[in-house]
């Protein structure tokens, strides 16, 4: 007996939950169809006495009119207008030239364009032929990544131009005064001490010709050295 009661008090609630339901749905729907209703009657603000007086004499004090609707018509129109006006202002292009210029123009873009076609065609059979090469095989691409002959003489005269140093046009340093007199004072002890030297006067020629074969053969060697 327990269990039946127990599911008559289920049924119960469950008609008294559907009824429930039903009322708020229909509380929703006029709801919804009172927001969705236009306002006939314009809203008037209710103000005070002393503002009443202040406004009795604008007609319009109060008055709130949406623009929703009126500004819907004029996106309306304006759209219409850009149609209107993106129809009136496309214009057909101009063909250029005669009939027969057009058709001959036509044929020798198709002529161009089935040329390169078997251009390509040439080239995709050439590289096969290069790959079935058993020993060889595909040097094409290596042959076309070496420099030409031209390029290896401008890189070689490039060089050669960063070799040669630029003669300097600008005038060597000049000595002092005091340098010059110097030297001018040991030449001349040099000499004295030559002329005054046993076997320069006996055989000066003879002194004269070794000395300078020896600096000769000194300045010789000197370049082998730097070479």
């Amino acid at each position: 007996p327990n269990i039946n009661m127990g599911k008559v008090k289920r049924l119960r609630q469950k008609y008294h939950n559907a009824a429930v339901k039903e009322k708020t749905e229909t509380e929703i729907d006029l709801c919804s169809v009172k927001f969705q209703m236009p306002d006939i009657v314009p809203k008037l603000d209710l103000t005070t006495s002393s503002s009443k007086a202040e406004q009795s004499s604008n007609i319009f004090s109060g008055l709130q009119i949406s623009l929703s609707k009126h500004d819907q018509k004029e996106e309306k129109n304006k759209c219409d207008h850009l149609d209107t006006m993106s129809i009136c202002s496309t214009a057909t292009k101009k063909r250029e030239g005669t009939k027969k210029e057009r058709r001959k123009k036509r044929h020798e873009e198709f002529l161009q364009k089935i040329d390169a076609v078997r251009a390509a065609e040439k080239k995709v059979n050439a590289r096969k032929k290069r790959e079935k090469t058993v020993i060889i095989g595909d040097l094409h691409p290596m042959i076309e990544a070496l420099p030409t002959l031209e390029e290896l003489l401008a890189s070689a005269n490039k060089a050669k131009k960063k070799k040669e140093r630029p003669v300097s046009n600008k005038p060597k340093g000049q000595k002092k005064r005091r340098q010059e007199e110097k030297d001018m004072i040991s030449d001349m002890a040099a000499f004295l001490a030559i002329h005054k030297d046993v076997h320069y006067q006996k055989d000066p020629f003879g002194i004269v010709q070794s000395a300078v074969s020896s600096r000769v053969i000194d300045e010789n060697i000197k370049r082998v050295k730097t070479v």
